[in-house]
């Protein structure tokens, strides 16, 4: 006995689950019980059945079922989860772990539905089964063998389930008795009253010549029986009860009973029917099928969702449509209405139910910045507030909210205001006091009435939640402020909170404070306000006299709270509040947009950072503070009438839901001592962002950029880039191209990311919608650690940021300010004009500290040499600078103006002008500058725009100038003879004066064409001249590759769209090209070393993608007519025979195409007519024709064949053999 409970508790301890509660008896012999998993806890259906002989018909059966279950996926047929086989008590018992279901019968007797509301029930779920069922038949083959009531399990979301897949079998094998297929062998666990008639007669050869659905249709038949009946079929006989089944169902329910097994209806056809469908079925379809939806059928179909819920039975609506609009609205997938309906069910769930459907969804949806969301939480905040834990609120729901005290609609405002009534007592302490005080004392001056009102009012609806000190401090300024505002019931506020406080204010504070204020209102011009201030007045003398009598006969003076029983308002809410306070912002709607259909996006949550002491505007210690702040709002408002009066022009600040402001005074450069612990300025008011007129056109880009990329910078050696995201940051490296790590947080995006070369630390600056820094604050963090190690803290916000390994640079608008790393100390800051854009460049080189900013006028460059210690400044441009670019040693810098057609390259050590550069004729707005990594001095230089071209420059001089220091100063600049390119024979035909201001500009070496105009950075790499890397706002990564001893375009080497999550999937590497002489096995690439194996067959021609954005050479085999690209997907047309050749142009060496048979070609750049011999042709014979003999022994002698390398090697590159 004892070794047998041994032998049970030792195989117990090693299942995976847990049985808790026993159902009973399932499909056939299995016995059904509920479980949780011992690895999350999760819920779980747990199936056992034993036997006394490993090889029991029984076992054999059960485990086909198991196998069959794992293979089968579908969204009706029940989910397997595990599977264990073990010996128990001398027995062989098998535990199948499934999702959590329940049986059929049990969920239509609990769900206690009247006729009409079970026959939708009913139909909804017979659908779903003869879904899974048609799958079985027609998808797979396979016959299922028992389709009844106990084959049938239901989930808690109300989903048919279908299982008991013992006696599955492939249909095929049925009539094949020598490998006794399942169905044939294990017939004796069907009982007689679901056998067919060929099944009970075991007419095997029957079974297999009729349709793969004959047996399964006439089970569907017994199951539609036994769910109309609400019994299990009992005999053969029941099967005629035809009086239970609905009218419009049983011509179908006969032609499944069908007495001849090829005449059975196919349950596809049943599907197609439609008769199945009701309204409840096309509510669930739909939002099951949502994510397949646009726009408009979202809106329209939840406009009418409410009224079609109304026939909906209370707990389908709750078990089934709940989850799924929960599903909806966390995934993004319905829209705002959603949300009502959602709220609307919810309302009669018990309070676990809530917090386990509704919370979670509530809580991701905060995190939302469309204002109708936003709008219809706050709006039912009274249905789900309550349910919502304390902690809950803290850490995950208020930091969300705050912001809706900033916004510029009123009504959000006055909603958050008023949620604050629910959410404020679940709040700790210190939130109240040192946060949500700041945005009451801000809203308490807010330009609409009805908000000032109601701020009140919520103050002393919270002033017993406030610290004593806080109350001390701030009630009586809060109130004081209020018995003055003009708006009459925001005065009535102020009276009625100081009634509610009366007995948390001494008698020294009610004799010098309270009475004084107010007494003027007993002769204010409005009645209802000087009443109530008598009535106040007398109610506080009395308090005053209370106390005096106590103090003459000596007693305590806690007494005085029996006084205050007269006090009748109470600790209200903002519900109870006069009418015209409540709804004064609403009654404001000619001024105020309409946020019902407005899903712009909500301002981002205060980021000030949190002090010990309560401030702006409630400190009874500075009276001129409140002066100062009253003086502060009478300017906003001055200044938003002046903003009113101005119409808005577009501009890509706009176009983003903000306007551009004008800070109210001058930044000034803050000091040493102030950059760890910055005062904070308690005059400052920040304006809110004006609401943009319906006619104001907004400037949009040719592509809208991705809304999570906040920017994007390469490191110091151009190895890795960082992706700055609004809810994180990502780090990739460029070659070969791979995402290193990243990081991401539930609130908080970051508009900068520098890296520091390839170590752990980056310097981080909060920014986007919801910082998770304050964005005028650069955080040094240590990605090893995982925690900050540094922090800098300026008064305005930081532009940009840059990196050494003993220094780092930060950008403000009108200052730089470089630091050490070891201690943080500033060693250099300087003044610089407005610099909006942040521009800012540092050498990374160990020999010299170099820092390049903009200087303090217009197109002045300042170059600060640290490690000399002195500065130059150097007159770059006419214009403001838009782009600058210093070399990684931090002897040359490279510069483009805001018209963004010349680039100028300037000496760091002595500003003399080296070279200049012409992008184009065009403006342009310049996006970055790059130049090549070379040690003495740089050989290209890279330039991006909007125009959406890569420009790549040429830099190369001659030996004595690499020894020189590649000083070209402008009198040693080439003669004209001696300059090549494209323009060089035009230049011979001009007069003197334009060559040197226009022509004299050397123009771009090669260009790549990127498939928009967003804003771009790029890069070389370090290791192979020529490779170019280039990352857009979009997310797309580009490598790119240009010949260095010919002009012509890039072409593409890799892209990849590294945002998504499948981005390696994305990535498309180009393959190396290879030439050999016509003959030759094998050939061995140059950049690789893979030797590869040469086709024997010769029959295949090439071309150049016709895509202006890929011109990559493409194979085909010869005598197709279409070739698509594998890399942009472009289909080409292919020439017949391959009649194209091309050939280098004698006046300027570039390459020309023409058609082939042509003896001579025109160049379009220079003019010059360059003959076409085997000589010259590019290739030898690569203008192949497959036309006469003549040809083909042109063919034979100058044969070059090109392959494609098998190898997939990542870098590609042309082989000039």
């Amino acid at each position: 006995m004892f070794a047998k409970l041994s032998a049970l508790v030792g195989s117990s301890s090693a299942l995976p689950f847990q049985i808790v509660q026993e159902y009973g008896r399932g499909w056939g012999h299995w016995t059904h019980s509920s479980g949780v998993l011992n690895a999350d806890g999760s819920s779980v259906s747990i199936f056992r059945i034993s036997a006394k002989g490993e090889l029991d018909p029984m076992l054999i059966a059960a485990r086909n079922g198991v196998k069959r279950l794992k293979m089968l996926k579908h969204p009706n047929i029940l989910r397997f989860i595990d599977t264990v086989e073990i010996e128990e008590r001398g027995e062989f018992v098998i535990y199948l772990v499934t999702e959590a279901v329940t049986s059929l019968e049990y969920v239509q007797t609990s769900l206690d539905l009247n006729e009409r509301d079970r026959e939708k029930f009913l139909m909804m779920g017979l659908e779903q089964i003869v879904s899974a069922v048609s799958f079985l038949n027609n998808d797979c083959g396979l016959i299922h063998g028992n389709v009844c009531s106990l084959s049938v399990a239901v989930t808690e979301t109300l989903d048919w389930k279908l299982h008991a897949f013992d006696l599955t079998t492939e249909h095929a094998v049925v009539g094949n008795l020598s490998t006794s297929p399942p169905l044939l062998a294990s017939t004796w666990l069907v009982s007689t009253q679901y056998k067919s008639g060929e099944l009970g007669r075991s007419e095997w050869d029957v079974i297999a010549d009729s349709p793969p659905w004959a047996v399964d249709a006439w089970g569907l038949g017994c199951l539609i029986q036994e769910t109309f009946s609400n019994s299990a079929l009992r005999a053969m006989e029941d099967l005629k009860k035809i009086d239970c089944v609905p009218q419009k169902l049983k011509p179908y329910y006969q032609k499944m009973l069908a007495s001849q097994p090829a005449k059975r209806l196919n349950p596809s056809a049943l599907l197609e029917s439609g008769v199945l469908k009701n309204d409840l079925l096309v509510v669930v379809t739909f939002l099951q099928n949502l994510a397949m939806k646009d726009s408009i059928e979202k809106e329209s179909f939840f406009q009418r969702l409410s009224t079609k819920l109304a026939d909906v039975p209370e707990p389908i609506a709750q078990r089934k449509i709940l989850p799924l609009l929960a599903a909806a609205l966390e995934f993004g997938g319905a829209p705002p209405s959603a949300l009502a309906v959602l709220m609307n069910i919810s309302k009669s769930l018990t309070h676990e139910e809530k917090e386990k459907v509704v919370v979670p969804v509530i809580t991701k949806m905060f995190s939302s910045t469309d204002r109708s969301i936003r709008r219809c939480l706050l709006e039912n905040i009274h249905s789900f507030g309550p349910e919502l834990p304390n902690q809950l609120i803290e850490e995950q729901i208020y930091p969300k909210l705050q912001g809706g005290f900033t916004d510029v609609n009123p009504y959000i405002r006055e909603l958050t205001l008023k949620s604050m009534v629910i959410l404020g007592p679940k709040l700790s302490a210190r939130t109240l006091n040192q946060n949500l005080l700041k945005f009451l004392a801000k809203l308490q001056v807010d330009e609409e009435p009805g908000i000032r009102a109601n701020t009140t009012i919520l103050l002393g609806t919270l002033a017993t939640s406030f610290s004593e000190s806080t109350r001390k401090k701030v009630m009586l300024n809060a109130m004081s402020r209020a018995l003055k505002d003009p708006f009459p019931p925001a005065r009535i506020a102020a009276l009625k909170s100081l009634q509610t406080t009366a007995t948390l204010h001494d008698a020294e504070d009610v004799a010098s404070k309270v009475i004084p204020m107010i007494s003027p209102l007993c002769i204010d011009s409005v009645y209802e306000v000087r009443k109530l201030a008598m009535v106040c007045v007398e109610e506080f003398v009395q308090v005053v006299k209370t106390h005096q009598d106590s103090l003459e006969e000596s007693k305590q003076p806690n007494e005085q709270n029996s006084m205050m029983g007269s006090f009748g308002w109470g600790a209200k809410q903002v519900d109870s509040s006069p009418p015209t306070m409540i709804q004064h912002a609403r009654d404001t709607s000619d001024r105020i947009p309409d946020v019902s259909n407005d899903s712009s996006s909500m301002p981002p949550p205060s980021s000030t950072p949190e002090v010990s002491t309560v401030g702006d505007g409630w400190d009874d210690d500075d009276d001129d503070v409140l002066e100062d702040m009253m003086d502060a709002v009478a300017a906003e408002r001055q200044a938003r009438a002046k903003l009113n009066a101005v119409s808005l022009k577009p501009s890509a600040a706009s176009a983003q839901g903000t306007t551009a402001r004008k800070p109210l005074r001058k930044s000034v450069p803050q000091k040493k001592q102030e950059r760890t612990s910055p005062a904070p300025k308690k005059t400052a008011m920040r304006l809110g962002a004006k609401k943009l007129d319906k006619g104001v056109t907004m400037a949009l880009h040719p592509r809208k950029p991705c809304q999570d990329i906040l920017s994007v910078s390469f490191n110091q050696s151009g190895e890795c880039f960082t992706c700055a995201l609004s809810n994180g940051f990502r780090i990739y490296t460029t070659y070969p191209f791979d995402e290193s790590y990243r990081r991401e947080f539930i609130a908080g995006g970051f508009k900068r990311v520098e890296m520091m070369f390839k170590s752990n630390i980056v310097a981080l600056v909060g920014g986007g919608e919801i910082p998770k820094f304050p964005p005028n604050k650069v955080i040094l963090w240590d990605d090893h650690q995982g925690r900050a190690i540094g922090e800098l803290s300026y008064r305005t916000a930081v532009r940009d940021v840059k990196l050494r390994k003993n220094r780092i640079a930060v950008a403000l608008d009108t200052s730089v300010h470089v630091y050490d790393l070891e201690d943080l100390r500033q060693v250099h800051t300087a003044e610089t004009i407005h610099n909006p854009l942040g521009l800012l460049a540092m050498s990374s080189s160990p020999d010299s500290i170099v820092v390049v900013h903009p200087g303090k006028h217009i197109g002045e460059l300042q170059v600060d040499i640290l490690d000399a210690k002195r500065s130059k400044t150097i007159q770059a441009h006419n214009r403001n600078l838009a782009a600058l670019a210093l070399t990684h040693h931090g002897k040359f810098v490279a510069t483009a103006s805001e018209k963004g057609t010349l680039i100028r390259i300037f000496s760091t050590q002595d500003g003399s002008k080296i070279r200049e550069v012409r992008r184009g004729t065009d403006p342009a707005i310049m996006y970055s500058l790059a130049f090549s990594f070379e040690d003495a001095m740089p050989h290209w230089l890279a330039s991006t725009s909007d125009k959406g071209t890569l420009h790549v420059f040429d830099l190369r001089g001659d030996e004595e100038d690499a020894e020189e220091g590649y000083q070209l100063v402008r009198d040693n600049v080439p003669s004209v003879s001696q300059q090549k390119g494209p323009l060089s024979v035009l230049r011979r035909m001009l007069p003197g004066s334009v060559g040197t201001s226009y022509l004299l500009s050397e123009r771009s070496w090669a260009q790549f064409h990127l498939p928009d105009a967003n804003k771009c950075i790029a890069s070389f790499d370090t290791k192979y001249d020529g490779l170019v890397f280039i990352i857009s706002t979009t997310g797309a990564y580009h490598c790119v590759e240009f010949d260095v001893n010919a002009r012509g375009m890039c072409s593409s080497v890799a892209h990849s769209l590294f945002l998504t999550e499948d981005h390696h999937e994305e990535s498309i590497y180009m393959k190396t090209m290879l030439m050999y002489p016509s003959g030759a096995q094998n050939v061995r690439c140059a950049r690789c070393s893979h030797i590869n194996p040469v086709s024997q067959s010769s029959d295949m021609a090439q071309l150049s993608c016709c895509s202006p954005n890929c011109r990559v050479q493409l194979m085909y085999p010869r005598g197709a007519t279409q070739v698509q690209c594998s890399l942009c997907g472009t289909m080409n047309d292919a020439q017949q025979a391959n009649q194209l050749g091309h050939v280098l142009c004698d006046g300027c060496q570039v390459t020309l195409m023409y058609a082939y048979g042509a003896r001579s070609v025109k160049c379009a750049v220079c003019n010059v007519v360059t003959p076409v011999n085997s000589e010259t042709a590019v290739g030898g014979g690569s203008a192949m024709s497959g036309g006469g003999s003549q040809q083909q022994q042109q063919q034979e002698q100058h044969a070059t064949v090109v392959v494609e390398n098998p190898s997939g090697t990542q870098l590609g590159v042309k082989n000039d053999q």
